[in-house]
């Protein structure tokens, strides 16, 4: 005997991209001296923690002047 299943709705999909606009504004910052941000930068260019810092603290917390800052060294 056969048994019958109940078709389950399609679910609608979000696009990964809708973010709210804070989200978006907050993704620019960094976290300041957050462990976490400084130990992803610092690998990610190849540094020390303590350059990261550093380089924080003189061209401020904007996510894009950070990683110029680091790319230039």
């Amino acid at each position: 005997m056969a048994v019958r299943r109940k078709r389950r709705a399609a679910k609608k999909r979000r696009s990964p991209k809708r973010r709210s606009r804070t989200s978006r504004r907050t993704d620019r910052r960094l976290a300041s001296l957050q462990p976490h941000e400084v130990r992803r930068l610092a690998r990610r260019y190849g540094v020390t923690g303590k350059v990261v810092k550093k380089t924080i603290r003189k061209v401020g917390n904007s996510r894009k002047k950070v990683e110029a800052a680091l790319k230039k060294m």
